[in-house]
């Protein structure tokens, strides 16, 4: 696929378009995955899940001490398949690079990233809304390398991009 840079959501709702797979997972390309992440995750498709989530690792590019809130917000804290429900719904974190979606669901109920810069969380709640289960690992599969600068730094900082986030939980009210 070639198009103009329109941004992350964009380009995931391109590949979106064309996807034939069963199932879907959005990976960052500056980010680690640990070497038998995706065997792993296949394991749980079995169980036939609507969802399959895993933790995530938090490392800081410089080397600075993972926050606790990372940890504790990054972490899948059961295992096994599980009924979806209203706490799962809340607690879950919002990122979709640990996650991989069933390309039905994300047909059936048209869900697609927002143009907006966190547009992750409203894509991830969303399609947990219309979900019925999930597999849920505690290990962390995936690492996220957090760099000073990032967007997502930004989105914190009290930047015009801060208002995103009021935008994503609108976006997820008006799916709702």
């Amino acid at each position: 696929i070639n198009q103009e840079n329109a941004g992350q959501g964009a380009a995931r709702n391109a590949g979106l378009e064309v996807a034939t797979s069963e199932w879907i997972t959005f990976p960052d390309s500056d980010d680690l995955l640990v070497p038998d992440a995706y065997e792993t995750v296949a394991k749980a498709f079995g169980q036939n899940p609507d969802l399959v989530h895993f933790s995530i690792k938090v490392v800081y590019e410089d080397g600075t001490p993972t926050r606790k809130q990372d940890h504790k917000y990054y972490t899948v804290t059961r295992d096994g398949l599980c009924k979806l429900d209203s706490k799962t719904i809340i607690t879950a974190d919002g990122s979709v690079s640990n996650k991989f979606f069933r390309r039905d669901i994300i047909e059936k109920y048209g869900i697609r990233f927002e143009k907006i810069r966190y547009e992750d969380f409203q894509f991830s709640k969303e399609y947990l809304l219309v979900s019925d289960n999930i597999f849920c690992i505690s290990r962390p599969l995936y690492i996220y390398l957090r760099r000073e600068g990032s967007t997502m730094a930004q989105t914190f900082l009290r930047t015009p991009y801060s208002i995103d986030h009021l935008r994503a939980f609108q976006a997820v009210s008006d799916f709702m």
